[in-house]
């Protein structure tokens, strides 16, 4: 009989920290409901933020399986962090979206 076999990958990113002035602070509070509210790939422990998820790989794992599933995890990514760009400040939004290409 065969068996169907999945390996489980543990990806975890820092992705940043979360701005901390006192100019910021409206920001800032919005910016943590907004993440903690989502219940996505995206978590907070008020300082920072960070991805995490366990994902199946296929067996036995070879390089193309790890990529593609490295990849899959990014891809979840792009939108979590789309939604954030809303609490960038108007300046940064064009140098920090997703995709943008830095010299």
């Amino acid at each position: 009989m065969a068996v169907d076999a999945t390996a489980w990958i543990q990806f975890e990113a820092l992705l940043g920290h979360i701005p901390f002035t006192a100019a910021g602070a409206d920001t800032r509070r919005a910016m943590l409901s907004h993440i903690r509210r989502r219940h996505g790939v995206l978590a907070t422990d008020g300082r920072a933020i960070s991805a995490r998820r366990r994902m199946p790989a296929p067996v036995p794992l070879n390089p193309v399986g790890l990529v593609a599933t490295a990849a899959a995890f990014m891809a979840e990514l792009v939108p979590e962090i789309a939604a954030l760009a809303d609490y960038l400040p108007v300046g940064d939004r064009h140098t920090r979206s997703v995709g943008h290409q830095f010299n």
